[in-house]
């Protein structure tokens, strides 16, 4: 061993320097975290301003008149269909996209996509479209992360990282909520809470947050009165406030979807279709203007009572309308938005109704009104964490949240029984991409059976004795073998279970055929890992035999869970090469 005091030795300053370079990797990627929250923070903030500025244009240029209100919805549909030529066709959603590129560990919206956004959303807000800005800043923050991460060349782990970095910053800037921001980005983008993931999200919110106060201050962006609980049996009517709430996110998904088909069903050119869909809410507008846009004025307006429930329940319901056209025509714009308003009117009713029938326990209808907004966004993303705390950052009143967690909760069990897609997961759904919890998505999807059986397998034959087997199982550690007739071809499958369920007495001497399963299961060579593990879970197997598919008999290979596995991980690292080790998940 050599002398603390002697030289270090050449492999000791090797292994020295290759620390400092990893250090010095991972202190960039820390700058370029903040740096890309810092970034999406402008992009969001210079989003705000554009759209309230094109609010207020809008709102001169109608004057409260009823026919200049279609008008204008007609003339902002035209302008974002006929910029809708010069963007990217794609399949996804522009929000599902994220979620995608970010489970690959790429980005699949760019600097393009993100100016497309930015403009056709605040024309399409900006002519009274019921839109929200949510959607918008997501792509933005992860257009902008995205091009950063491409430029320094990062690696794919990387890259998930920074694309969460981004849309957390946007999501915090535009509802002034970091906590929330960061969360929206690990619950709904990446579905995946890892600490390392964890504090670098959090930390490009805050660079984006404090940026952000610096410009519009620090106040809630909801003023309303202070909440108060007034009796303990009230949890009950919160909880019944998350059930109706669940039902009514699992209406909002389907309205938009449908509207969706429905619109791309329509004959003619496919950029006069926001203008037909500023046609049908701009009518609606011009009689219920409080069903457009995407200001928050509505949720003062349920949280103040007043209104029967009946009309409460009904501009909920016109409003998801609403939406749903303006959304499934081709309007630009996010959902959050328009769902808050719709949980408010929903939340209001339900509060103004029991007040009626429950007046000793029933509070101020405020308080539902708040409620039934959390839960409704509970609803919609499945993500009651990011609602629950959205909404305590939205108001900055801790006493809400109680009930809050609970009507949030049943909220989304209810939604959840419906369906395991949220309204971006949905898009990925039926666009044919199987959502795993925001990890590498399709990395079971790109493997086959072939690529991974084990090609030379040892079999025994049907006449050979138990003995014969154990006497496998003992060399190679096997808990399954494939039993042959003589032609080598399958006929059936023995396991260390089917032994061990054998009477002891001439137990080894007993031949193959009266233990084993006569009916093995098998996959095919042309299957994915996907399907391949799913015949493993679903017949509580630790192994299947891969066949021919037109040969049953021709054994090609076997396939255990441990290769499953093992094939996902050396894909998933496969999917992002030479990634250095971020701070430990």
């Amino acid at each position: 061993m050599p002398h603390p005091l002697q030289p270090p030795t050449r492999g000791r300053w090797r292994e020295f320097f290759d620390l400092r370079r990893a250090g010095f990797r991972v202190n960039l990627f820390f700058a370029l975290v903040v740096l890309a929250g810092l970034l999406a923070g402008l992009g969001s903030l210079a989003y705000y301003t554009a759209t309230q500025a094109a609010v207020r244009w809008g709102q001169a240029l109608v004057a409260g008149t009823g026919p200049r209100v279609v008008f204008l919805a007609i003339a902002g549909g035209l302008v974002v269909g006929l910029l809708g030529l010069l963007g990217p066709r794609d399949r996804l959603d522009g929000v599902a996209r994220v979620i995608y590129g970010a489970a690959l560990g790429r980005p699949l919206v760019g600097l393009r996509d993100a100016l497309g956004i930015f403009i056709r959303s605040t024309v399409t807000i900006g002519t009274g479209g019921s839109a929200g800005r949510e959607g918008p800043v997501v792509i933005i923050g992860a257009g902008l992360a995205g091009t950063l991460g491409r430029l320094m060349k990062l690696s794919g782990r990387e890259m998930r990282t920074l694309l969460a970095a981004g849309v957390a910053a946007g999501v915090a800037v535009a509802f002034n909520a970091p906590v929330a921001g960061s969360l929206f980005a690990l619950e709904i983008i990446l579905g995946d809470f890892a600490a390392g993931t964890f504090s670098l999200v959090v930390l490009a919110a805050v660079a984006a947050t404090v940026l952000a106060h610096g410009v519009l201050g620090g106040e809630p962006v909801l003023q309303v009165p202070a909440y108060t609980f007034h009796h303990w049996a009230e949890l009950f009517l919160y909880a019944g406030l998350g059930l109706a709430a669940g039902l009514m996110g699992r209406l909002y998904i389907a309205a938009i979807r449908g509207s969706g088909r429905l619109f791309q069903r329509l004959p003619g050119p496919s950029w006069l279709r926001p203008a037909v869909g500023g046609l049908l809410f701009g009518t609606v507008g011009a009689f219920l203007p409080i069903t457009l846009g995407a200001e928050y004025t509505p949720i003062a307006v349920a949280a103040q009572g007043g209104l029967a429930w009946q009309v409460l329940l009904a501009l909920a319901l016109v409003k998801v309308a609403t939406t749903a056209i303006t959304l499934g025509s081709g309007g630009a714009g996010g959902a959050f938005a328009p769902g808050f308003v719709i949980g408010a009117f929903l939340g209001g009713g339900y509060g103004t109704l029991m007040g009626q029938l429950f007046p000793a326990i029933t509070g101020e209808v405020g308080g539902y009104a708040l409620v039934g907004l959390g839960a409704m966004l509970a609803s919609f993303t499945l993500a009651p964490l990011t609602a629950t705390l959205l909404l305590f950052e939205l108001t900055r009143d801790y006493a809400v949240i109680l009930p809050t967690m609970l009507a949030c909760a049943a909220a989304y069990r209810v939604s959840r029984a419906f369906s395991p897609y949220n309204l971006d997961t949905l898009s990925l759904y039926e666009a044919g991409i199987e959502w795993r919890s925001g990890r590498q998505i399709d990395v079971l999807q790109r493997v086959t059976a072939a690529q991974v059986m084990t090609r030379e397998v040892r079999t025994v034959r049907v006449d050979q004795t138990v003995a014969d087997v154990v006497a496998l199982m003992r060399e190679y550690r096997y808990h399954g073998i494939p039993v042959v007739d003589h032609q080598d071809r399958l006929v059936g499958m023995v396991t260390l279970d089917d032994v061990r369920e054998t009477p002891l007495e001439g137990r080894l001497q007993r031949p193959v055929a009266e233990v084993m399963s006569s009916r093995p299961i098998v996959s095919f060579p042309d299957e994915t890992l996907d399907q391949v593990l799913a015949t493993l879970t679903g017949q509580d197997v630790g192994r299947v035999v891969v066949v021919e598919r037109e040969d049953r008999g021709r054994i090609l290979g076997i396939i255990t869970k441990g290769d499953v596995l093992r094939a996902y991980n050396e894909e998933a690292v496969r999917a992002s090469p030479g990634a250095l080790p971020l701070p430990a998940d």
